[in-house]
């Protein structure tokens, strides 16, 4: 008994003495305001000023229009209303055109927005039924194809590739 008394004092001293003696790792904060919270956005097309203008993390579209000086006279309004979201957070990378009036756009009107389509409208894309559907209105928004490939098996993402917008 007087052994095992003797042993298990020695394992805890032991213990004791490789946990006191180890060296500790100090753990930097950085507050928020210290990191990089910048996006880089490429504005072209029908915009006073085209170009790749850097904002705050977060910022939505509306902000990006805003920093390219606003739509230009013959921008096509109703191409904009209809395809883009301003309140749509901006994406690190994006790319956004906006066309002339009467300019041939690859979306069309009948292509369905991943971003604002009801149930009813994305239910009616081949592949998605009502529970695909709610997977994707879960996930909204979507600001690169990569986000919508994440969530669709890709034999379904490629039948609605052509039939769709973001």
């Amino acid at each position: 008994m007087g052994l095992g008394a003797l042993g298990l004092a020695l394992v805890i001293g032991g213990g004791w003495f490789l946990y006191s003696t180890r060296e500790q790792t100090a753990i930097e904060i950085i507050p928020a305001e210290d990191r990089q919270l910048t996006i880089w956005v490429d504005v072209g097309g029908a915009v006073e000023q085209p170009g790749v203008y850097e904002l705050s993390l977060g910022s939505r579209l509306n902000e990006v229009l805003v920093r390219a000086g606003g739509l230009a006279a013959d921008a096509d309004r109703e191409w904009v209303s209809r395809n883009l979201n301003l309140a749509q957070k901006a994406a690190d990378g994006m790319k956004i055109y906006l066309p002339v009036l009467g300019e041939q756009t690859e979306l069309s009107a009948d292509l369905v927005n991943l971003n604002s389509a009801p149930e009813n409208l994305l239910i009616t894309l081949p592949g998605i039924g009502e529970t695909r559907a709610k997977k994707i209105i879960s996930n909204r928004p979507f600001l690169t194809w990569d986000e919508v490939e994440e969530i669709l098996p890709a034999n379904v993402y490629a039948e609605i590739k052509p039939l769709i917008s973001l």
